[in-house]
């Protein structure tokens, strides 16, 4: 009998969490040069027509901002919150993924591209050189920790990493270069609840090289009808 009761105890469903996330860059220009002003935006956000109550919470918590709106869909609040950031702000929507996570298990998003480095030279028969090329993720990387209460209340840990190649610098043995910008965080949410991890910018630079067709390619006569610029772009990712 005692034996049955442990195996009932053990034999337990483990508990999950959907995980609704929404990644979007936003291309800053003059105005909004040093990034997003979160708490316009909040009270942008809580006074749309589509809201059914007024801004109940909206707390900076280690890089995190978590705000609730008081919507029977969750995802309406998503929703008003890219319309509120795109009053003055050009917004593209990256992706939107769903993910399920078990309790206390890392659930894991990644949006980006695999670049080859080289990791080495090794020797082999006959004296025959192999270079070693290892792969290396950039682009978005989103994991996710919940740790499921009785009560339903979720403390979630979250990591989200922004990598990039630097193409204005060149590494060891033109490896490329990378660069990394991370938010670490812990927040206690209940069902529906939104959180929005931002601040992370980051700053393409693209070379352009326009000329006359057919004379920019002659030596010589190249230099003049070619027009060399320096394209900067900055975007925040949230």
């Amino acid at each position: 009998m005692q034996l049955l009761t442990t195996i009932s105890q053990l034999d337990v469903v483990p508990l999950q969490v959907m995980v609704n996330a929404v990644i979007a860059q936003i291309t800053l220009n003059d105005e909004n040069r040093f990034g997003v002003d979160w708490s316009r935006i909040a009270s942008n956000a809580a006074t749309d027509p589509i809201s059914t109550a007024s801004i109940t919470d909206f707390v900076p918590n280690l890089g995190g901002l978590m705000f609730s709106k008081g919507f029977v869909d969750g995802s309406a609040r998503v929703e008003a919150t890219l319309d509120a950031i795109a009053v003055n702000n050009d917004v593209r929507l990256l992706a939107r993924p769903s993910l399920t996570v078990s309790n206390n298990q890392e659930g894991e998003i990644l949006i980006g591209a695999e670049v080859p480095v080289e990791a080495g030279q090794s020797i082999g028969t006959g004296g025959v050189s192999t270079t070693n090329i290892q792969y290396r993720s950039t682009g978005i990387e989103l994991y996710i920790t919940p740790q499921i209460n009785e009560d339903g209340v979720v403390n979630l840990i979250i990591r989200q990493v922004l990598s990039s190649v630097d193409n204005s610098s060149a590494g060891v043995n033109n490896n490329p270069v990378f660069n990394n910008q991370e938010i670490s965080t812990t927040v206690v949410v209940r069902n529906g609840d939104n959180i929005v991890l931002g601040g992370l910018i980051q700053t393409d630079i693209e070379s352009l090289n326009t000329g006359i067709p057919v004379i920019n390619r002659v030596p010589h006569r190249a230099a003049s009808g070619n027009h060399q610029s320096e394209c900067r772009g900055r975007c925040t990712i949230f």
